[in-house]
C-alpha cells in the first residue's frame, strides 16, 4: 500500500516537474523570438530613419 502511494506521489511530482519544464521553455522560446522580433523591427526602423 506505502509503495504504490510513494510511487504515486513520485509520478505526480514527475508530472508536475515535467510540465514547469516544459512551460519554462516553451516561455523560453517565446521571449527569444519576441525579442529577435523586436530587434529586427527595431534595426529596420533604424534603417530607414537613416535613408531619409
Amino acid at each position: 500500500m506505502s509503495q504504490g502511494v510513494a510511487m504515486g506521489l513520485g509520478l505526480s511530482i514527475g508530472d508536475a516537474v515535467g510540465a514547469s519544464v516544459m512551460s519554462s521553455t516553451f516561455d523560453l522560446v517565446v521571449a527569444l523570438t519576441v525579442s529577435i522580433c523586436a530587434m529586427g523591427l527595431f534595426h529596420n526602423v533604424q534603417r530607414a530613419t537613416e535613408d531619409e
